[in-house]
């Protein structure tokens, strides 16, 4: 695991503003149960990269962190700019459930179905 955690310090001390990269490196953080430093990171790639990494980005990290309010946020951030992502109406469902709002996320993950399924005939 150090291993991993070495190269991509390494590839972010090469190409500091790389956006993908930091993304890159808040999943892998994120996958260690390492919450706090992926929101860091991700904010960060956010801050370089505004269009490029999305809501979905940040409000997955915070549904992972159990900030379910942030992440219903991020998600419906996201939704905004791109109503039918289908990964965007897929977290969105899981914070609103999270938080107690089983009625809205049905209709989210319906969007969700919907959406993936259009996605999967382009």
């Amino acid at each position: 695991m150090r291993e991993a955690e070495d190269e991509y310090k390494r590839a972010l001390e090469l190409s500091p503003n790389d956006a993908a990269a930091l993304v890159g490196f808040s999943d892998w953080l994120l996958s260690m149960g390492r919450l706090d430093e992926a929101l860091d990171w991700i904010r960060r790639a956010r801050e370089l990269d505004p269009v490029g990494v999305s809501g979905t980005d940040i409000g997955v990290v915070f549904f992972h962190a159990h900030r379910y309010d942030e992440a219903i946020r991020e998600e419906r951030s996201a939704l905004a700019l791109r109503p039918n992502s289908a990964t965007a109406n897929w977290f969105l469902g899981m914070a609103l459930v999270a938080n107690g709002q089983t009625n809205e996320a049905v209709r989210c993950w319906k969007k969700h179905v919907l959406s993936a399924a259009e996605q999967a005939w382009e």
